[in-house]
């Protein structure tokens, strides 16, 4: 049986182990199921021949795609998913279990953090069937891959900044992966980002949005996604609340499209990133991950810079550069420069 430490940071993703087993996390109307497969204990079994097929036709598509320009949109048209045999086994005690609702709509985000945890393990019977055997059912986890932190562990410069119980928090958003997104805050609108499975981004991040607060309360006025709070459950850090910034008509990240054809407007938006990047730099704080997804035009058609998780997009920053303040201005000079201009060009090609 898998244990907690395996299956957290997870969700609807198969793992595999080095001994063989295979460890399957399903969440499903708010409950979340650990499936722990023995293959040495499953061979022979109709289940295991199944899964075995399965998983050699996403090989091979997998190769065809690459090799043989397959079409990638078509591949479940094709083939069986491998995790789909598994939820086939799992379905009677999916309908038995899963009682609640995958609508998380007005509902608190502390719902997402402590899900009613099942672990299922199939045992092998006569004439290659098997029995599916539930274990636990009390023990509660966090779901879609929460990765809680002990406030104990928080960096000293993130201890005095404001908290809030996660029950506190209600979610706004019900489609999609309803742990991200807005959430209302004592009535109050903000933008939840959980410490997930990306928990390194979560923590490279929070310790800048703290220095931008600061920066903030000395008279910074630079467009940068401002840190409202953290959210709690149970003395664990689950969370961060940003101010939600409201996007303009067109859209908010510079990826959509009805931003790429106001033209008149991007030399503004690049002078205004450019002027956030100065003064993150003349702080000693590098951006990191530039990229067009986190360049947010809001409202009044302003330009933010959000998102320090850090890394690299090489379509922007290549790898060398990857953390740096060069990269920055490498990211910016390639989004302004040459990305923008290209997409606005292929909209007026667009339009003949």
């Amino acid at each position: 049986m898998a244990d907690k430490e395996e299956c957290e940071g997870s969700e609807d993703e198969t793992a595999k182990h080095d001994d063989g087993r295979i460890v399957r996390i399903e969440e499903l109307r708010g409950t979340r199921f650990v499936i722990d497969i023995d293959r040495a204990h499953l061979q022979n079994t109709r289940f295991m021949a199944e899964y075995d097929i399965a998983t050699r036709q996403v090989s091979e598509y997998v190769n065809g795609i690459v090799n043989k320009g397959w079409p990638a949109e078509e591949m479940w048209e094709s083939i069986r998913d491998p995790a789909q045999v598994i939820r086939d086994e799992c379905e009677d005690v999916f309908s038995k279990l899963a009682l609640g609702s995958d609508d998380y709509q007005g509902r608190p985000f502390s719902d997402l953090c402590r899900m009613r945890t099942y672990h299922i393990d199939f045992e092998k019977r006569e004439a290659g069937w098997l029995d599916v055997i539930v274990r636990d059912g009390k023990v509660y986890a966090p779901g879609f891959g929460i990765r809680p932190l002990p406030t104990t562990e928080l960096p000293a410069s993130c201890k005095d900044v404001k908290q809030i119980e996660a029950s506190q928090v209600m979610i706004m958003e019900s489609e999609g992966y309803p742990a991200h997104g807005k959430v209302e805050v004592d009535g109050v609108v903000r933008w939840l980002k959980p410490r997930s499975y990306e928990s390194v981004d979560f923590d490279r991040e929070l310790p800048i949005l703290v220095q931008v607060q600061q920066l903030r309360q000395q008279g910074s006025r630079m467009r940068v996604s401002n840190l409202a709070g953290l959210v709690l459950c149970e003395q664990t850090v689950v969370a961060m609340l940003l101010d939600n910034i409201i996007p303009s008509a067109e859209g908010g990240q510079l990826l959509d499209e009805g931003l790429w054809e106001l033209h008149d407007r991007h030399a503004q938006w690049e002078s205004q990133v450019r002027r956030s990047v100065e003064e993150l730099h003349s702080h000693d704080i590098v951006w990191g991950d530039v990229n067009a997804g986190n360049v947010f035009i809001d409202k009044e058609y302003n330009a933010w810079v959000i998102d320090f998780g850090g890394m690299n997009n090489p379509d922007f920053v290549d790898d060398d550069k990857r953390e740096t303040k060069e990269g920055d201005w490498q990211g910016v000079q390639r989004m302004f420069g040459e990305w923008l201009p290209e997409r606005y060009a292929e909209i007026r090609q667009a339009k003949g």
